[in-house]
């Protein structure tokens, strides 16, 4: 499957804001400790 790069880029540039803010919310790090994921550092839970 072929993706047009502007595209792609535009997707990137509005869902982008929104990842960001729910990846570093202190809710998200708690979360992921509550099911267990190793929170001393951020890789771990980002997969979760």
């Amino acid at each position: 499957m072929t993706y047009r790069l502007d595209t792609v880029r535009r997707m990137w540039q509005l869902l982008e804001p929104v990842h960001a803010t729910l990846y570093y919310a202190p809710e998200a790090c708690e979360r992921a400790a509550a099911l267990g994921y190793a929170t001393d550092e951020r890789w771990p839970s980002y997969v979760a």
